[in-house]
């Protein structure tokens, strides 16, 4: 992973090998928007993201709402190459190239169901520790290492 940071901010951070980029959706326990491929490289101004290329061998899958916020299925797609643009933190226009197919799966589907619906490298762990807990078993151990 590469980062290129601007005047105090970020301005581009680039990640070779397979990648991932994960989007937990607010007030959805379960669902992430989800996009892989063998590089990312992302683009920011002044601090914010405004695009993401994506290359190799491009998976996603997209969360779809309607206009009144109610979800709406997904869609799952592949391509040789991916290209996200945001404006004020939303996605604005995607582009995929290179045999690009894409497949809709109705909410009816989804709901309930939303961990069938995650990338093969997308892995969501369960009993994610609190910090308080992280906090103590470092100080333990620090304390543990002082008297040895």
């Amino acid at each position: 992973v590469r980062v290129f940071l601007g005047k105090n901010y970020l301005k581009k951070l680039t990640a070779a090998g397979s990648g991932i980029i994960i989007s937990k959706l607010k007030n959805f326990e379960k669902r992430f928007n989800q996009i892989s491929g063998d590089s990312l490289t992302l683009n920011f101004k002044e601090g914010k993201l405004k695009n993401t290329l994506v290359n190799g061998e491009v998976l996603s899958v997209y969360y779809l709402f309607g206009d009144d916020g109610s979800p709406n299925g997904l869609i799952k797609s592949s391509a040789k190459w991916a290209q996200i643009k945001f404006e004020k933190g939303r996605v604005v226009y995607v582009k995929l190239k290179g045999e690009p197919v894409s497949e809709f799966h109705p909410e009816k589907l989804i709901e309930g169901n939303e961990t069938d619906f995650t990338l093969p490298s997308f892995r969501l762990y369960g009993g994610k520790p609190k910090r308080e807990e992280i906090i103590k078993r470092a100080k333990r151990n620090k304390n543990w290492n002082r008297h040895e």
